[in-house]
């Protein structure tokens, strides 16, 4: 058995064990913090929304999904929101898929209100309303669930991939203005990719890792930055 299944796996088991189910934070997308800004930057890239009317079609439910490779990003993820962590989906060939499912209808209006929405694959857009105190948090995550950080050839390279291009547009223009440099995007069929390098690159990783960001990274892609920057 891989390793990151066992991992996964013992920690849905321990939470089956337990008396009862840790309650959902139906709170936590309310109020901005490092936390709150980077699993919502996660759940721009790699979250799902969806909603149905009870057996009476009375009463509206929700569900909110964060799916991941990474299972100490799925392991933050829950611990912050106390999402419930579903058995991992094993797929032939490639990594196991998780999810952290989180039943609450509380949450669900609020990441609307945030700008998420059901089916928002192509129709995503990049928000201009939130504090600038986390938007780099906000970067972040959504770095950590579309993104990459890698060396190639001796060039530091960062890059973000969508299938929104609305949402790269604006994205674009946004890291423009941070990074004081012109930053364009390139399509190839439904997909849209930035890539930051050498310069852009450094400038961007230094304003999203910075030292107010507390546990609330990818630590994979963290470990590539520390490496690359002698930290």
């Amino acid at each position: 058995m891989p390793e990151q299944v066992k991992q996964i796996q013992d920690l849905v088991y321990k939470w089956k064990e337990e008396p009862m189910r840790p309650c959902v934070n139906h709170d936590f997308f309310k109020t901005w913090s490092p936390e709150m800004a980077w699993c919502l930057g996660l759940l721009y890239t790699d979250g799902n929304l969806f909603s149905w009317r009870d057996i009476r079609d009375i009463t509206k439910l929700a569900r909110v999904r964060f799916t991941n490779t990474d299972v100490d990003t799925i392991n933050k993820f829950s611990s912050f929101t106390n999402g419930y962590i579903q058995k991992p989906c094993i797929r032939p060939s490639r990594k196991p898929l998780y999810n952290v499912d989180i039943y609450s209808k509380i949450v669900y209006e609020d990441l609307v209100k945030l700008g998420l929405m059901e089916r928002k694959t192509h129709n995503l857009s990049f928000p201009d309303n939130f504090p600038e105190k986390f938007m780099c948090d906000f970067l972040r995550g959504i770095w950590d669930g579309d993104g990459g950080i890698y060396n190639y050839t001796g060039k530091f390279i960062c890059s973000f991939t969508s299938s929104s291009l609305s949402f790269v547009e604006k994205l674009a223009e946004y890291l423009s203005y941070i990074l004081n440099s012109n930053i364009k995007f390139s399509s190839k069929e439904d997909k849209y990719q930035i890539k930051l390098f050498s310069d852009n690159a450094y400038l961007f990783c230094r304003t999203i890792y910075h030292k107010d960001m507390k546990n609330a990274y990818m630590i994979r892609k963290y470990e590539v930055w520390n490496k690359y920057s002698g930290a």
